[in-house]
């Protein structure tokens, strides 16, 4: 027979600090667009084309490992949903 448990606390504590990282992770991205996106007028040169080319590789990453987060977040919640779902059917 198979045997299910869930920490249902325990996994929302996980989810909610998933959701903070995430939260944390886009302001300081934010704040970092804005002080690139005044770099541009003020260094020209060969140098500055490849730190705006790192730079813009370095959002797309960073962009994508902040929206895989919340797709964890969310994964997380439905299962801990299913889990609520689960133990308050067997409870009955």
């Amino acid at each position: 027979m198979t045997t299910l448990h869930m920490d249902i606390e325990a996994m929302l504590r996980i989810q909610r600090s998933l959701v903070d990282v995430q939260s944390k992770i886009q302001e300081r991205v934010q704040a970092l667009r804005r002080n690139y996106q005044g770099l541009p007028q003020h260094w020209v040169g060969h140098s500055a084309n490849e730190y705006f080319d790192y730079y813009t590789e370095f959002d797309g990453n960073v962009s994508s490992i902040v929206e895989r987060l919340g797709d964890i977040a969310s994964e997380l919640s439905a299962e801990i949903a299913n889990y609520e779902s689960l133990d308050n059917g067997l409870g009955d």
